[in-house]
């Protein structure tokens, strides 16, 4: 990500409204922005959270937005006070122009002023932002009040570049990874995909008996994400893609394209995949996909070389030669006092 040389004063001009939304609205509000995601499209914190009430932000300038947020805010009686959470927010690139970190500025300032002061919230942020861009943008929540949390490690993914051809992405694949891909499509399967409850059912029977088979615990709801897909708006649906011989799919992936980078949300294959390398046909398919909708770069959704290196070698090698590896900015905490951030 390229940052501009010289920030503009956006921070005092950009007008803001709160909670002045419908669906319709914020999903124009979404498409605005290069940094949008499905932890920000409308539906997400009530499918995922139920219980949990959402407020949102925008700011914009000259009727332009330059910056979102959508926070869910949970109560913490244990504190007695609540908490305004945001995930993957606040979106700050505007599709109208290049990264501007001081329209950042001006989310975090709006985020402090209506969540920690005017609501006397604690806030807790995990930004979309990765460390190898964010010298920058971490001073940046330092001076608008924000700190550091330490508690928690932070994520680890591989960015795979979208933007050379399919020709050119092939020859930057791990010659292994390609050579699995080769041998895949000669295979008498095929890759199909949709957006329909019927696909995420069938994907589901993949991805439980590879937990089975795995033997694996995960904190990912998958269900609260199949709740979700059937409240996204067309345009914001998450692709499902399925790999198999006749009716028996048996390797699938989960991808979302909105904004610039897509995302790897869920992954699976059963035993009858592992044999056919079938999920090499069906990342070939997402990246394929991710391409068409736009998307300039693909996460691969988390890393762990050293619990589950098997998973790192599939993911590194398909992401090639020219992979980034890196890890989140982290996560940042605020509130209107010194004693509340101890509490943090």
């Amino acid at each position: 990500m390229v940052l501009l040389d010289k920030p503009s004063v956006i921070s005092t001009l950009a007008q803001t409204q709160v909670d002045s939304f419908d669906a319709p609205t914020w999903r124009n509000v979404l498409s605005a922005f290069r940094d949008a995601n499905i932890y920000n499209t409308w539906p997400y914190e009530t499918a995922v959270h139920p219980k949990s009430r959402v407020s949102r932000i925008l700011l914009s300038r000259s009727g332009i937005p330059v910056g979102a947020v959508q926070a869910r805010i949970v109560m913490l009686p244990m504190l007695g006070r609540g908490l305004a959470f945001i995930r993957w927010g606040p979106m700050w690139r505007p599709r109208t122009e290049d990264p501007n970190p001081e329209n950042l500025r001006a989310c975090l300032r709006a985020i402090f002023q209506e969540y920690a002061v005017r609501r006397k919230l604690l806030v807790r942020i995990i930004p979309a932002i990765y460390e190898d861009d964010g010298a920058v943008l971490e001073s940046v929540f330092l001076e608008e009040g924000f700190r550091r949390a330490t508690r928690k490690a932070q994520r680890r993914t591989l960015i795979m570049d979208l933007r050379p051809s399919m020709e050119e992405i092939r020859d930057n694949l791990h010659v292994k990874w390609r050579a699995h891909l080769k041998r895949a499509m000669k295979k008498d399967q095929h890759v199909i995909s949709g957006h329909t409850d019927d696909f995420f059912q069938r994907f589901e029977s993949i991805y439980s008996a590879m937990r089975q088979r795995k033997g694996f615990v995960t904190f990912t709801d998958f269900q609260a994400f199949r709740r979700l897909q059937t409240q996204l708006a067309p345009a914001e649906k998450a692709l499902v893609i399925l790999c198999g011989a006749g009716s028996d799919y048996y390797s699938g992936a989960i991808v979302s394209a909105l904004g610039e980078v897509g995302l790897y949300l869920f992954g699976a294959t059963n035993g009858r995949g592992l044999e056919n390398n079938g999920s090499y046909p069906a990342q070939w398919c997402a990246i394929e996909r991710l391409k068409d909708q736009g998307c300039l770069e693909y996460d691969l959704n988390g890393i762990n070389p050293e619990v589950n290196p098997t998973t790192y070698m599939f993911k590194s090698r398909l992401a090639g030669k020219t992979r980034r590896e890196v890890r989140e900015l982290g996560e940042f905490d605020a509130c209107r006092s010194e004693e509340h951030t101890a509490e943090l």
